[in-house]
């Protein structure tokens, strides 16, 4: 309706309005000169650009910034203050992040331009601050090996950060597989269709610092190509050696309740009746105690790292102890 008088090389018109011009009379600026009607000055100084959306919404949304004395751009350059964004999986996104520049949803363009209508705002207001881009905003989440404890924390955090947890893997739709290892079908196939395969800590990370992160230092198979250097891994492997121990596993389809577990250690088939018996014979669980060395310990490494161990039956002291050595 204005074009011609903001593009005619007659008149180059600016087109603002009462909302617009009171707002630059109220802070004592100038009214922004730029080729299209403004009605509020909600975005003044503002360059926005949009990631993640389809033609005619972008078209919607730069007339939106447009109307707020903001500027629209299509390309991510220096100037960018502001990203709109569908997805948080996205080159400019994450140019974005990279830059510290916030990144918004949609419905901030929409909000910020139907308070404007009412109220003298701008759209760095605290109350717009709800409508950042969550931080796994169109990431969707795939697991594997975990347990079902496990699997509901990740899908209630991932599906509460904006993002979508899938018990399927999908080629075109999975984003990121969690798994705690590199080996099973699903890992197979996500390296088959590029899908990045990290721990639950990306997840974590990401929801804890606000934005999606880069997923190459969580990969499960980060480092497996250079064997000839020993992972942590092996350094623990290697400090278990050290340390002796009895145990008895469990077949797959054995349960507690259909197998029972001996007190006594019978260890006559390793060939240990004259070493590791003889030691165990006669000796008290505060003798057992005394010889816990706290550096010792650490030595073995993390070989119970994800565990959860009950403490039953010690007094005080010896509790303070184990849990010093547990953690």
């Amino acid at each position: 309706g204005f074009n011609h008088v903001t593009s005619s090389s007659k008149f180059k018109c600016t087109v603002v309005g009462p909302r617009c011009l009171l707002a630059c009379l109220a802070n004592n600026t100038p009214v922004p000169e730029l080729p299209y009607p403004m009605y509020t000055a909600a975005m003044k100084g503002m360059i926005v650009t949009i990631s993640g959306l389809e033609k005619a919404e972008k078209e919607k949304f730069k007339q939106l910034v447009e109307k707020m004395a903001g500027i629209y751009s299509n390309a991510f350059h220096d100037g960018v203050t502001h990203l709109v964004a569908a997805t948080a999986r996205s080159q400019k996104y994450e140019v974005a992040v990279g830059k510290e520049i916030p990144c918004m949803l949609p419905r901030w363009v929409e909000e910020v331009w139907k308070v404007s209508n009412t109220e003298m705002v701008t759209a760095v207001d605290p109350r717009f601050s709800s409508h950042r881009c969550p931080a796994l905003l169109g990431v969707t989440v795939s697991v594997s090996q975990l347990n079902r404890a496990d699997k509901e924390l990740l899908k209630k955090s991932v599906e509460t950060h904006g993002g979508v947890y899938s018990g399927v893997l999908e080629m075109d739709k999975t984003t990121v597989l969690v798994c705690t290892s590199p080996a099973g079908d699903k890992y197979s196939h996500a390296k088959k269709w590029n899908i990045p395969c990290v721990t639950s800590q990306w997840v974590f990370d990401c929801i804890e610092k606000g934005y999606c992160l880069q997923t190459d230092s969580y990969r499960v198979d980060r480092g497996k190509a250079n064997s000839s250097t020993p992972t942590k891994q092996d350094q623990t492997m290697a400090g278990l050696a050290e340390v002796s121990m009895c145990s008895t596993i469990l077949n797959p389809d054995e349960t507690v309740g259909t197998r029972l577990v001996e007190e006594t250690m019978n260890c006559t088939n390793m060939g240990l009746e004259g070493g590791l018996v003889a030691t165990i014979k006669g000796k008290t669980t505060a003798d057992w105690l005394a010889e816990l060395e706290l550096g010792k310990v650490k030595k073995a490494g993390s070989f119970l790292d994800g565990c959860k161990v009950y403490l039953s039956g010690f007094s005080d002291p010896e509790q303070v102890q184990l849990t010093r050595v547990l953690k």
